[in-house]
């Protein structure tokens, strides 16, 4: 499933994909080693700081899926792989209008939940 939303990313040029809930990296890691430009994000310091220590060459920043520190328009792709399911139901209205809000125009949430 990674592989074909890998090459889905690749083929639109979008711009960098956000790997949101990333915890300790290994999404991230395996769609950077599949050729995507990606970075994640995470909610937990620790876990940033195991996804660091671990893939050394990858860049990881903490923050929410709430409140994403980027500009309007700016990523191609957000897989969000094992954070929305694990986020609390009041708060996923305003975690995907964070998506949409940073999604590029000709972008999709992986999942379509965030259409431009």
């Amino acid at each position: 499933m990674l592989a074909g939303f890998a090459e889905l990313v690749r083929m639109a040029g979008l711009g960098p994909v956000a790997d949101l809930g990333c915890g300790p990296g290994r999404v991230t890691m395996h769609l950077a080693g599949l050729g995507v430009s990606v970075f994640g994000v995470a909610l937990s310091p620790k876990m940033i700081e195991l996804a660091w220590h671990a893939y050394l060459t990858l860049r990881f920043t903490a923050g929410s899926m709430t409140a994403l520190e980027m500009r309007d328009d700016e990523l191609g792709d957000i897989p969000a792989w094992y954070s929305t399911h694990h986020t609390p139901q009041e708060w996923l209205l305003e975690v995907f209008a964070e998506c949409q809000r940073t999604l590029a125009r000709a972008a999709t949430c992986s999942g379509r939940l965030c259409r431009r």
